[in-house]
């Protein structure tokens, strides 16, 4: 990483500090404006103000749509990101990189920004950008990127990323009180934790340090997200209870208590796992005098408690639905921590989600969705065992036939399945994976309308995970399939999707037919999807064309980043060379963002001097600027994949919670 990890501090104790004075940016009386309907996430700065949105960000007419759960579960599925923080150094040297493809191909060199670069160079300015600046939709994007970036090790300047934030948390503008508050968290140090306990129980040394008569909703609801990201990555096992019992507390508190901050409690509960046993059973975590969690155990036997139907009536007006419905997907984070350490506790999971699903459910809908999503991430494909069988059995029969929505979850579940090694059933290591293939090769040849696509992806991500478990590939019968359903296609909106599975597949037999689609199609989105898909290929022949497309998708932003990220998967040298001159030359605060943003996903340490010279430029248009700061936050991220990737993975997007997602793209799912 670029920074590593600071230091843990002690655990808080219910105070919170001010620190370093500054005076933050501000709009008196400002408000946060009304959040609607869930929405993909898109590329433009933080704040009100977008230049423009991802493509399919009308979507929400539509909420089975297969392009809404790609926005959400992409970054994961690309890995984009992730390959080039695996780089490793040329020579001792040198700040150019070795970029490691998963398939083992000649590695291209990256330039990859290194703890100089950041701390002499990004960090100062953007920092300098805040000092400087009033504008609201600038200052969020800087406090967002700092909070990527983490902590510069050397720190030549003296001045610590969070003393950076925390002035801004006295800020009268909502969004950027909002966004100071996740920031906070996204930086992740164990010191943050105090103040965002005390934002989040509207206590009142957080009112008097941000100079309101009460903590906003927002805030509250952020600083929950905010705390479940430092619970994420703490070493200190004793700051996880605290935070945990915090959660726990307000998750059962009275019926006044806002959905949305049950609803962060909840997914920050699942990101905050306790060690797996109690040192001190007798031990009372500071917080709550009823709720006694200890280990993980007792945060899932919490959580059933939670869940269970049966408690259902008595805590109706406590305990919705739709935060219920959040429950299934923090049991499989916690689950996954630790892998068979859990064993007994997985095996009663999937009978408990199994009875959640079947045909004669009393859970509402929204739990069942979720219980489908979490078996897609606790079941195997062994070929023994009861309640695997059983669970393989039940999903294939909701992908035949349950509710809409239902059967589009199932099927991308049974292809996570498919794909998982039987690690435990010694006597069949394949398992039940040839017939579960089959069963998805069927699904595509017979589905029909808006379920075709989703048949699709789900054997493209199939087979992606096999090469990734390093299983044998996909089979023949299987890429057959998929070519001929994606010769099939003429709609646009679904073609998408089968150039995305023929590239997750890497089946290279079919490049040329992607790229005539590439040239045949109109629609930005779908042209951008078949660039996207022939970069997963790793095929070179398809350079050219897509430079071809890159060429004039300089106003088109869409298309611009996905052509961008496709050429950077097959290891153009000349994309990033090209964007900074076209970002030199540019006079369009749409062209400008675009190519900022797509220079930021590429990760290459070529882009800073262009990007900070539009961050510093006061002659652009603010919303360039804060494209410039965002896109640093980006190129430079210490993480190898977006910080809310854990968030996104496999979650039910669909509840209505507007800090969770929303068409604005502010919710917490949306952000970059």
């Amino acid at each position: 990483s670029v920074a590593p990890k600071s230091s843990p501090a002690p655990s808080p104790k219910g105070k919170s500090s001010s620190g370093e004075a500054a005076k933050p940016g501000g709009v008196p009386g400002s408000t946060s404006p009304s959040r609607n309907a869930p929405g993909p996430s898109t590329w433009a700065p933080a704040g009100n103000k977008k230049p423009y949105a991802a493509p399919g960000s009308d979507l929400m007419g539509d909420t089975t749509r297969w392009d809404l759960w790609w926005r959400f579960n992409s970054p994961q599925v690309l890995g984009l990101e992730a390959r080039s923080h695996k780089a490793s150094p040329l020579d001792s040297g040198s700040c150019q990189w070795a970029f490691e493809d998963p398939r083992d191909e000649e590695p291209f060199e990256v330039v990859r920004p290194t703890p100089k670069h950041t701390s002499e160079f990004v960090i100062p300015a953007l920092q300098t950008t805040l000092a400087n600046t009033t504008d609201e939709t600038l200052i969020q994007s800087c406090l967002t990127s700092l909070a990527k970036i983490g902590e510069p090790v050397p720190n030549p300047n003296g001045r610590s990323i969070e003393s950076t934030i925390r002035p801004f948390l006295k800020s009268r503008s909502s969004e950027t009180f909002e966004t100071a508050v996740l920031a906070l968290g996204i930086l992740g140090r164990d010191s943050s934790a105090g103040i965002l306990l005390d934002l989040m129980n509207d206590q009142a040394v957080a009112r008097k340090f941000i100079g309101q008569p009460q903590v906003p909703m927002g805030g509250r609801v952020f600083a929950t997200y905010a705390l479940g990201l430092i619970g994420q990555t703490t070493s200190d096992n004793d700051l996880r209870r605290t935070i945990a019992h915090q959660l726990a507390s307000l998750l059962t508190g009275p019926n006044h208590s806002s959905p949305d901050l049950k609803l962060a409690a909840m997914t920050a509960f699942g990101l905050t796992p306790l060690d797996l046993m109690a040192e001190d059973q007798s031990a009372q975590a500071a917080g709550s005098s009823t709720i006694d969690l200890q280990s993980r155990r007792d945060q899932l036997d919490f959580l059933w408690e939670y869940l269970d139907q049966d408690n259902a009536r008595k805590h109706s007006r406590t305990r919705s639905p739709k935060i219920r419905a959040h429950a299934p997907s923090a049991i499989a984070r916690l689950l996954n921590r630790n892998g068979l350490d859990l064993e007994d506790q997985r095996q009663l999971w999937i009978g408990r989600f199994l009875e959640t699903v079947d045909g004669h459910s009393k859970y509402h809908r929204q739990i069942q969705r979720s219980s489908i999503l979490a078996l897609g991430q606790l079941i195997d494909a062994r070929g023994t065992g009861n309640l695997h069988r059983q669970a393989h059995l039940e999903l294939q029969r909701i992908c035949k036939g349950g509710e809409p929505q239902a059967r589009r979850f199932a099927i991308i579940a049974l292809a996570q399945i498919a794909a998982r090694p039987a690690t435990s059933d010694i006597q069949n290591p394949v398992g039940a994976r040839k017939g579960l293939q089959e069963f998805l090769v069927e699904q595509l040849e017979d589905s029909k309308g808006a379920m075709a696509p989703w048949a699709a992806l789900a054997l493209g991500i199939h087979a992606q995970a096999l090469t990734r478990n390093g299983q044998d590939p996909i089979g023949l019968k299987a890429l057959v399939a998929l070519r001929i359903a994606a010769k099939k296609t003429k709609s646009p909106e679904h073609a998408g999707a089968y150039m995305l599975a023929l590239g997750l597949a890497s089946d290279v037999d079919a490049t040329d037919f992607i790229v005539e689609k590439m040239n045949y199609f109109t629609e930005d989105e779908t042209r951008g999807y078949c660039a996207v898909a022939l970069g997963l290929m790793n095929e070179p022949s398809s350079i050219e064309s897509i430079q071809d497309l890159l060429q004039e998708s300089r106003y088109r932003p869409g298309l611009l980043h996905q052509t961008a990220t496709g050429l950077a998967m097959l290891g153009d040298e000349n994309t990033v060379d090209f964007l900074v001159t076209k970002l030199s030359q540019s006079k369009s605060v749409v062209s400008q963002t675009a190519i900022a943003s797509a220079l930021g996903s590429l990760g290459d340490a070529r882009a800073i001097d262009g990007l900070i010279q539009m961050l510093q430029n006061p002659d652009l248009a603010p919303i360039s600027r804060a494209g410039a700061a965002m896109a640093l936050g980006m190129l430079c991220d210490r993480s190898p994949l977006p910080w809310n990737t854990k968030l996104r993975q496999d979650s039910n997007y669909l509840t209505e919670a507007t800090t969770l997602t929303s068409s604005r793209g502010d919710g917490v799912l949306d952000r970059r």
